[in-house]
């Protein structure tokens, strides 16, 4: 016997709903994956559009927050920025510059090295700037000149052999020539090796390259000189394989004879002949050095001709 109940299925499950099939059989991950890879695209899609909107904005002037030397250039055309510039450089390009060895100062005018600032090439780099045609590279320059300024800098140039004249009277003071090993004369008679030292001379082209960025900088702040350290061309770990044959040539003085004369060159000036190969660190007496100290006794030794009586 039947009866009527409130239920649709009262004796039996409902029917089973088929479940809903994704296209290419994507799990909720890969769908999120899509979904923030298309978000990404848009997004660069709408940046790539609004820069390329925003360079075209600006015409023939500069880009916003490009600046040379504290010179504010945004949205100015280039004669405008080239009557700027100028100005800034005329009243505050420094006529002397201050050179620092250590605690000591040389003073020279920038005139004396020959600098010459060029505005001009200066603005036109500015100018290109954002203006590579490339949206990657042009995007970059207005973002930071937008957010944290763009500084371009202002080119100048050095007479590089007029600063090599003004160094040179600077070297003359402040560095020093390397001096060299040498056999010499010990507290006890014996012949020791002195080993020199070694010497300081100006590095040229470092000290033109901060010279030339404190002048791109209207600083009046000193340049330090770049000192290197030249060592000795002779070493005493050269001269000690030949001290015992050094010791040897000046143990005794050399004793000359002629004639009846005798003369003598003492140890000291032996010492001083002693000389070593650069070739083959061979040890030997230095042959010039030789000739000049028995020509000293010549005069001693040599008299004038007589004709017979």
């Amino acid at each position: 016997m039947l009866r009527e109940t409130t239920s649709e299925y009262p004796h039996a499950l409902p029917p089973k709903v088929a479940p809903i099939r994704r296209p290419w059989g994507l799990n909720d991950l890969t769908e999120r994956l899509l979904l923030a890879v298309a978000m990404a695209a848009s997004f660069l899609f709408i940046l790539t559009g609004a820069a390329v909107v925003y360079g075209r904005s600006h015409g023939p002037t500069f880009y916003r927050g490009l600046s040379v030397v504290g010179v504010d250039l945004s949205g100015l055309t280039l004669a405008q920025a080239q009557a700027r510039l100028d100005a800034r450089v005329a009243s505050s390009a420094p006529a002397m510059v201050t050179l620092a060895v250590g605690a000591r100062r040389w003073s020279v005018s920038s005139a004396s090295l020959g600098a010459r600032y060029d505005t001009a090439d200066s603005l036109r780099d500015a100018y290109a700037l954002g203006r590579s045609g490339n949206p990657l590279i042009d995007s970059r320059v207005w973002l930071q000149g937008l957010f944290g300024g763009y500084r371009s800098p202002l080119i100048v140039e050095v007479d590089t052999q007029a600063t090599y004249r003004v160094l040179e009277q600077v070297a003359a003071a402040a560095a020093a020539a390397p001096v060299n090993a040498r056999y010499a004369l010990g507290s006890s008679g014996g012949l020791t090796i002195d080993p020199g030292k070694s010497g300081t001379a100006i590095d040229v082209a470092q000290t033109e390259l901060a010279l030339t960025q404190r002048l791109a900088d209207l600083s009046t702040q000193p340049v330090n000189v770049e000192l290197v350290t030249v060592p000795p061309s002779v070493t005493a770990s050269r001269l000690q394989p030949g001290l015992a044959q050094a010791s040897r040539f000046t143990s005794a003085p050399l004793i000359l004879t002629a004639g009846d004369g005798t003369w003598e060159l003492g140890r000291s000036t032996l010492r001083s002949l002693v000389t070593v190969d650069s070739r083959n660190d061979a040890v030997g007496l230095d042959p010039a050095r030789l000739r000049a100290s028995i020509g000293a006794l010549a005069t001693q030794v040599d008299t004038p001709a007589r004709n017979p009586t």
